[in-house]
């Protein structure tokens, strides 16, 4: 019954706002009434049972402060709260406390206050950090999908590479590219670089590195991957070499996008550009 009031008002809060959606200013004015009145609990009640309910209300200011998660707003209702505690022990020392002493009681409750406050801080950030973090791989997909569907309507074959130059995903189109029907040749995990002509596969390799070098030094090598901003497209002329052993030539164009698990990844054009020569028949 003693802790009834605290705990209905925390209860009572997180309904309401689980129910009606609300604004942060109406979240404000929540916080400071349940913490008004949970205060005006404190003062009615006696010094002795401050004592006693001490550990069922840092529990209850806990929950509060990681519902509310306003870090100053907290540091200072808090504050407030651990004053008055404090003052309340001084002020109405008793028998009830020569087992335990006044000091003690009063470290207790700074210590409770200190949890509090570093429990919000970073609670705080963390969600800060995976919202920053959630934003910016949102905005990169949905970059990344606008540039897919340009370079759709230009080129014949669009495909995805991760870090390691290959496939992130079946590409059926590169299979009709090549002339085939087998799906090794274009499933997740096949090497891209294998089907590029052998005189132009250094030529890719570096094309690559340098559209990465560029976008480190624009971005900054420390910044995170999915941070970075994608580069306009750029374009290389090389020879691929289909499953018939023809070598055709393509315009490749290169877009840097990151992947999801903040490696570098790589949104790649292909468009055919002049016909198909035979390999050179055997005898």
């Amino acid at each position: 019954v003693r802790v009834g009031p605290p705990y209905l008002f925390y209860v009572l809060a997180l309904a309401f706002q689980r129910d009606y959606p609300c604004s942060q200013c109406f979240v404000d004015l929540q916080y400071s009434l349940i913490m008004l009145l949970t205060m005006s609990h404190l003062l009615t009640i006696r010094a002795e049972l401050i004592m006693l309910e001490s550990g069922v209300f840092a529990v209850v200011r806990l929950l509060w402060s990681l519902s509310y998660l306003q870090f100053w707003k907290t540091s200072i209702w808090n504050t407030i709260w651990t004053a008055l505690v404090c003052v309340r022990l001084i002020s109405n020392s008793t028998h009830l406390f020569l087992h335990v002493g006044v000091g003690s009681l009063i470290s207790r409750e700074i210590f409770v206050f200190c949890v509090i406050l570093i429990s919000t801080a970073l609670t705080e950030s963390w969600i800060e950090a995976r919202e920053v973090a959630s934003l910016q791989m949102r905005a990169s997909e949905l970059a990344q999908n606008a540039a897919r569907k340009l370079l759709s309507v230009l080129c014949d074959v669009v495909i995805r590479l991760g870090p390691d130059l290959k496939l992130r995903e079946a590409a059926p189109k590169l299979c009709a590219l090549l002339l085939t029907t087998s799906s090794q040749f274009c499933s997740a995990g096949s090497d891209f670089v294998a089907h590029i002509v052998k005189d132009d596969k250094q030529r890719f390799l570096d094309f690559i590195s340098a559209s990465e070098l560029e976008v480190s030094m624009l971005d900054g090598e420390k910044a995170p991957a999915s941070s970075r901003q994608a580069r306009p497209a750029a374009a290389l002329h090389l020879k691929l070499q289909d499953t018939m052993g023809s070598a055709f030539p393509v315009e490749i164009f290169h877009v840097y996008f990151p992947t999801p698990d903040e490696q570098p990844g790589h949104l790649i054009g292909l468009r055919e550009s002049g016909d198909r020569v035979p390999p050179p028949a055997t005898e």
